[in-house]
């Protein structure tokens, strides 16, 4: 009966240690996925202006929140009758929009997007604000949150600017991050994008935890700023320069992540989000980088292919060459173009600052994900064993030397000897010690054995 129940207990440890494992996993060691999101905000126009929307990278759809009915009287007319949200006149900015992500990230930038075709709601006045501790009810108190950037723009700034704005500021990890808009045109707040510069995850899947939410099937695209840091930077491949500054694709396959250029790009099953494909001999693409420090850096490529007779991809920086990659293997498989493997192309060294790489496809029939980048470290070769001395001559000087060295060299014989005596002591004794326990066991067992029989 004891021996049942030991067992139960064992087994259930091990099934809560398999349970439990997970949980412990680091947040920031997102393999393949980035973080899931779901959002929530303060107040929202009945309409459709739902907080999930600024997640969904659809300039059509966006959260707005209900008007401000005097700040909405004061921009438009003094007299102005709004009796559908007259019950919401003690509403007043701050208007608060929050997302939260399933686990805490890092990142480094914000961008926020306002609405397309109408001005009303862009913001003019903000804070962003962080927390690891909060929830998406926590809307207007600042207990657990710091105050992470503030933002201002007016709105003959928002003529002038480029419609997509970024707040940057050093790494901070974060759970939940909070807009507040102090003041927004007519009297109310929206945002149709709100994007979040990750630094440890390659890919943002946008996706959340409302069941009605439906990411849009072709993204609208946001060209990053590609930076080359200190530790592994990923260099998605649909993240290409736009224009004429560095293609010539024929416009004959899908085009669903980049559809304004005439590269090909698609959404795969990559860790990357999507890819370029239905590439021939002689296409190229080229990336416009900034390299944070001075070094040698390491360059790879994530290739696929479908096909028995594939390339590889060449890489250069500016004028110099990094190296061209194997030829890409087909890996078989039900879906042998998405089955992406990492493939060697060369180190470079580089300085900081801005530089342009090119990726060329020499021979066609594969599919390129994305670059991958690492500081190099070069190798330190072992330090070779020291030569002999050479032979002493036979005089009385070198003589007497001679014997003080073959007296060490005796000293040093016998403090081998004597180590070697003890650790074969230590290994002795461990033997014994063994023995001992394995005679303990033994005894232990008759003993039990013994009383049963009595009983």
């Amino acid at each position: 009966m004891r021996s049942k129940k030991l067992f139960t207990a064992i087994s259930m440890i091990a099934l809560l240690s398999l349970i439990l494992t997970p949980m412990t996993v680091s947040a920031n060691n997102t393999g393949d996925f980035g973080p899931v999101m779901n959002a929530a905000a303060d107040t929202w126009d009945r309409s459709g202006g739902y907080a999930m929307n600024a997640l969904d990278r659809d300039e059509g759809s966006l959260w707005h929140s209900l008007w401000n009915l005097d700040a909405a009287r004061d921009y438009h007319d003094p007299e102005l009758a709004l009796p559908d949200i007259e019950e919401n006149q003690e509403n007043v900015f701050p208007q608060v929009w929050i997302v939260e992500f399933d686990n805490a990230y890092r990142f480094d930038r914000i961008g926020y997007l306002p609405r397309a075709n109408a001005f009303n709601g862009t913001m003019f006045l903000g804070e962003w604000w962080i927390s690891t501790t909060g929830s998406l009810e926590d809307f207007h108190t600042d207990t657990g949150w710091t105050k992470l950037a503030d933002f201002e723009m007016s709105e003959e700034e928002w003529d002038e600017t480029a419609r997509f704005v970024y707040t940057d500021f050093d790494e901070v990890e974060a759970k939940l991050v909070k807009l507040k808009v102090l003041d927004g045109m007519g009297g109310w707040a929206s945002a149709a994008y709100i994007g979040f510069g990750f630094t440890n995850v390659p890919y943002i899947p946008f996706a959340g935890f409302d069941h009605a939410f439906e990411p849009r099937t072709t993204p609208m695209y946001m060209q990053p700023d590609l930076v080359i840091r200190g530790s592994k930077s990923i260099i998605r491949a649909t993240d290409f320069d736009s224009g004429v500054n560095g293609f010539e694709f024929d416009a004959g396959g899908a085009n669903t992540i980049r559809p304004d250029e005439t590269v090909n790009t698609e959404e795969g099953a990559s860790a990357f989000g999507g890819n370029i494909g239905w590439i021939s001999a002689g296409d190229w693409v080229q990336y416009t980088v900034n390299v944070a420090s001075d070094g040698k850096y390491k360059f790879d490529a994530w290739l696929a292919s479908g096909t028995d007779n594939p390339g590889g991809v060449k890489v250069s920086v500016g004028d110099t060459e990094v190296g061209t990659s194997p030829n890409a293997v087909n890996l078989g498989g039900d879906t042998p173009w998405q089955a992406y493997d990492l493939y060697e192309v060369g180190v470079i060294d580089l300085t900081a600052g801005e530089h342009v790489i090119r990726v060329e496809f020499p021979d066609g029939g594969l599919n390129f994900a994305a670059l991958e980048i690492t500081p190099y470290v070069e190798s330190v070769p072992e330090t070779e064993a020291p030569t002999e001395a050479p032979p002493v001559e036979n005089n009385e000087t070198d003589d007497d030397e001679t014997l003080d060295e073959n007296a060490g060299n005796e000293n040093n014989e016998t403090g081998g000897t004597t180590g070697n005596d003890e650790e074969d002591d230590g290994g002795d004794m461990t033997m014994i010690i063994i023995i001992i326990a394995v005679v303990a066991v033994i005894a232990i067992v008759i003993i039990i054995v013994v009383a049963k029989k009595k009983k």
